[in-house]
């Protein structure tokens, strides 16, 4: 993932979620899915860590990292794998929110 964004110079999202995850359904369906967010993600690296179970070693690694809590736990890095501060999300967002966010980490990028 980190190889990948470096290469393309492109910020990380990391949706953290879980299969039993009603607010996780709902930002599949109404936000991620959304026309503007599906243009806009391909600015990103986009990833999704499933922790519906603790089976998968990399997921686990990868919550711990980036302190995941719960589900959903929306985490936008830099290309080098360095959160990008005040864009973390916990719960649902719209996908007016979601894309100001997705906005002000590509902004960032150019800082």
């Amino acid at each position: 993932m980190l190889s990948v964004a470096m290469k393309e110079a492109k910020p990380i999202f990391i949706d953290f979620y879980a299969d039993w995850c009603a607010p996780c359904k709902e930002l599949d369906e109404n936000t991620y899915s959304a026309p503007e967010v599906v243009a806009r993600s391909r600015d990103f690296v986009m990833l999704k860590v499933d922790l519906t179970s603790a089976d998968d070693p990399q997921a686990e690694m990868l919550r711990k990292k980036y302190q995941a809590r719960g589900v959903p736990t929306l985490v936008f890095l830099t290309p080098d794998g360095r959160e990008i501060p005040g864009l973390r999300g916990t719960g649902f967002e719209s996908k007016e929110v979601f894309l100001e966010k997705m906005n002000r980490a590509l902004k960032k990028m150019g800082d």
